[in-house]
């Protein structure tokens, strides 16, 4: 029987999935209120999330990094 070598364990891949968005919600780019809230953990970019602002009801993608 062959032995096996332990490997190195391999870092995720950036975006993994499952990841959680940032403990502070993102400011809002138009009327600048942190009364915010995550809506989906992907936007039209892997590497960004949709929001939509409380205070002023606009949309914006926020970056997750």
């Amino acid at each position: 029987m062959r032995e096996q070598k332990n490997a190195p364990a391999l870092p995720s891949p950036a975006g993994g999935g499952g990841e959680m968005p940032p403990s502070e919600n993102p400011g809002c780019p138009f009327c600048r209120s942190k009364d915010t809230e995550v809506i989906s953990l992907f936007g039209s970019q892997v590497m960004t999330m949709q929001c939509k602002c409380r205070a002023c009801g606009n949309f914006f993608e926020a970056s997750k990094y």
